[in-house]
């Protein structure tokens, strides 16, 4: 035995730590850096352990001025802080650990930060969740920041092991700091409550209460670990020693909350009974401890207990535990409890959905698994008594998944238009509303007319008197030039534009003024003479102003090069080909991703008979393998006609038509009898319109599916280069009467 310990100091050290924990303390070497490789991407770790103990401490003082306080920051948005505190912790653990005995200070630093970082477990495992939920839908693309997110969640179980080094190499010291032992004593409690380590928890307790004045807190301890242990008896005497001490009435809840579940657990042990799972459930969640719910009961238990209410916490406690969607989605099948409740049934609906994402993007095998979608319809019909407004648009977003998995868009949109057309006729003023309808419209024809969806809106918006979100306005635009290629009039392009004029007196962003360009030339391909050219001018200027005032960190690339290709279709349309040129070399530097900018960049060449220097593939080589990849069916229609009229160029004949028939089955895709085909030499027929979607899933412990589908839709439109070919060239194939190969029609 050691010489000079204080009693206080023996029950630490050996009634304190169980002998399991002693081997595997023991074992444990201060080494944060080792934990999370991107410590060594951010910082030069050979540096940050350089010079004497008394220097790396230093310069953790320094490095930790001006950045957030650890218990403070959100490792979700500040990554890059939450760094600068490991690598904080790399040198005091360094400092601490070359020294047999370092300055209390040290060693009361390196446990404040253990106790930051252990503190910092709920927020790490949020956005462990979410980044696994967003690695679901992009596998490969997610694989390095899951990594990333998953080191850092085990973080916390790394503090708490170096909080029991800490306590274990201190505490046998002999002569230590007083404030540091109480520290270390306190933290050590609490280490043991987390990890449900109550041997842990109640040598330190009664270690704490040889301290004044911490006798009544630790007292309270006591009784909790007792409680946890199955010693009621002594368990109610602590408490009430407690009680007589006066310590602080949230540790006496606590403790007594602590009584209450062993009393559960004693019913249970003598009667397994449904209620009897349910009052350990329901103690445990007193105590804000639902994370040892799994623990304590097993999926089969619950399952023949048949208890609604016992299978609702039980779901929810899976879906807690790092978001679990497999087993709470298995669980949720063989629940027994009736009526089922919203409870279970908004979370087997979270977890379904989560099942479905990973089916639809796993690589190379999506699908939809129809046993999944048929339990998914079912309970969101059952939910709708709870939420109508969550059910029937989730029920929305099920069939934008079956479109995701690879279903045919213009069945599914057919399938969907009843169940949109209800949800807009329930909910004119739901923005969800006006972005399905506008989409629905766009690429079926089907639903409500987007634009009647989008003046309904508007007009919804307006008997609030909420503002109109940014992204109406590009919908209300693509609108007014889907009516107008409909009917052709201009009335819906000049209420658009007069809306975003509107709109940017109180400022917008690029893709407003990139709108107000659009319907500019969507007027001027109606207009005649001055009106034509008055038109063409403000969209170039228009276009010109998106070019300058673009933000790369804020807007997406396509807004910076649908300007530039519409600004160069137009110049090469008006015959100023080499304008038309100059101005995509120099915008292609930034736009060489952008397929749609390639395909006007490759038609420009294709009017101009250019070859491409440098390359011996022809341009409409380069454009046939580009086409497929293009946003809209009349750009996709226009390319592969250019591409025709170079085999008509070269004399050959069956490339040539082989080409129009090509174009052709593209124009017949949209099913739309009331959108006409635009060609030559219709104006109009540079206007490639387009609606397209982005689905995202996030995890939003707020909702009563833990999740969130999000469905953005997006109108985009830019100007693509006409082709020579006409209509009276192309109507053989347009009707299906056109023959296979030989001399195309003139």
């Amino acid at each position: 035995m050691r010489r000079g310990l204080s009693l206080a100091c023996l029950v630490a050290l050996c009634g304190a730590i169980p002998a399991g924990s002693q081997a595997a303390e023991s074992r444990f070497q201060p080494d944060v850096a080792a934990k999370v490789d991107a410590l060594g991407q951010q910082f030069d770790l050979l540096l940050l352990q350089a010079g004497k103990p008394a220097e790396r401490f230093e310069r953790a003082r320094t490095l930790r001025q001006g950045i957030a306080a650890l218990a403070d920051l959100d490792p979700r948005d500040q990554s890059d802080a939450l760094l600068t505190w490991l690598a904080v912790i790399s040198m005091v653990e360094g400092a601490v650990s070359a020294l047999d005995t370092p300055p209390a200070e040290w060693e009361r630093d390196l446990l404040g930060l253990y106790r930051g970082l252990d503190g910092q477990e709920a927020k790490l495992e949020l956005g462990l969740i979410a980044i696994e939920i967003m690695a679901l839908q992009k596998r490969e693309a997610a694989a390095p920041l899951l990594a990333f997110a998953r080191q850092l969640a085990d973080l916390p179980a790394y503090a708490r092991r170096g909080i029991r080094w800490l306590g274990r190499r201190r505490l046998a010291a002999g002569k230590v700091d007083p404030e540091l032992r109480r520290d270390l004593l306190v933290s050590l409690v609490e280490v043991g409550r987390r990890e449900a380590d109550w041997e842990l928890v109640l040598g330190n307790a009664r270690a704490l209460g040889g301290l004044e004045p911490e006798a009544g807190r630790a007292a309270t301890f006591e009784a909790e670990a007792l409680f946890e242990l199955g010693r009621l008896k002594e368990g109610e005497a602590a408490l009430q020693r407690a009680v007589g001490l006066r310590a602080p009435a949230g540790l006496l809840a606590r403790a007594r909350q602590r009584r209450e579940l062993a009393a559960a657990r004693q019913a249970r042990a003598g009667a397994p009974s449904a209620a009897a799972h349910l009052g350990v459930a329901r103690a445990l969640i007193q105590l804000g401890e639902k994370d040892r719910i799994r623990k304590t009961l097993s999926s089969e238990q619950v399952i023949r207990a048949a208890s609604a209410e016992l299978d609702e916490i039980y779901i929810d406690a899976l879906l807690s535990a790092r978001f679990d969607f497999r087993a709470a989605w298995e669980f949720g099948l063989h629940a027994k409890g009736q009526p089922a409740r919203p409870g279970l049934l908004g979370r087997r609906i979270g977890a379904g959905l989560a099942v479905l994402l990973g089916e639809i993007f796993k690589p190379g095998v999506s699908r939809v698994d129809p046993a999944v979608l048929a339990r998914l319809e079912a309970d969101l019909e059952a939910f709708r008594r709870s939420d109508p407004r969550l059910a029937d648009l989730t029920r929305i977003h099920l069939d934008f998944m079956t479109a995701a998995a690879g279903g045919n868009m213009f069945d599914i949109a057919r399938r969907m238009a009843p169940r949109v057309e209800a949800y807009c006729k329930a909910r004119p003023d739901d923005e969800a509303c006006l972005q399905m309808a506008y989409l629905l419209g766009q690429v079926a024809g089907a639903g409500p007319d987007p634009w009647e969806a989008v003046q309904r809106y508007a007009r919804a918006c307006e008997e609030r008197k909420t503002a109109l979100p940014e992204r109406f306005y590009a919908l209300q635009s693509g609108a007014a030039v889907r009516r107008m290629l409909q009917r052709g009039g201009a009335a819906e392009l000049e209420r658009a534009s007069k809306s975003i004029r509107a709109r940017l007196e109180s400022g917008g962003r690029a893709q407003l003024v990139l709108w107000q360009g659009n319907l500019d030339a969507a007027r001027a391909m109606l207009a005649e003479g001055e009106s034509q050219a008055k038109h063409l001018q403000a969209a170039l200027t228009a276009y010109q102003r998106v070019m300058q005032r673009w933000d790369h960190d804020s807007e997406p690339l396509q807004v910076f090069c649908d300007a530039s290709s519409s600004t160069a279709t137009l110049l090469a349309q008006s015959g100023a080909g080499e304008a038309a040129r100059e101005l995509l070399d120099e915008t292609l530097q930034i736009c060489a991703q952008d397929p749609d900018a390639l395909a006007v960049s490759l038609a420009v060449d294709l009017a101009a008979g250019r070859r491409i220097e440098g390359i011996d593939r022809s341009p409409a080589e380069l454009l046939a393998e580009i086409l497929p990849f293009l946003t809209s069916r009349q750009a996709r229609a226009q390319a592969q006609m250019w591409i025709a009229e170079q085999h008509r160029a070269e004399g050959r004949a069956d490339e040539e038509a082989k080409g129009l028939r090509q174009a052709a089955a593209i124009l017949a895709e949209d099913p739309q009898p009331n959108l006409p085909v635009l060609l030559a030499p219709d104006r109009r027929s540079a206007l490639a319109l387009a609606g397209q979607f982005q689905m995202g899933v996030g995890y939003a412990p707020g909702s009563p599916f833990g999740l969130a589908v999000e469905i953005q839709v997006e109108a985009r439109m830019t100007l693509f280069p006409v082709s020579p070919v006409t209509r009276a060239r192309i109507e053989p194939y347009l009707a299906g009467k056109a023959g296979r190969g030989g001399q195309s029609p003139p």
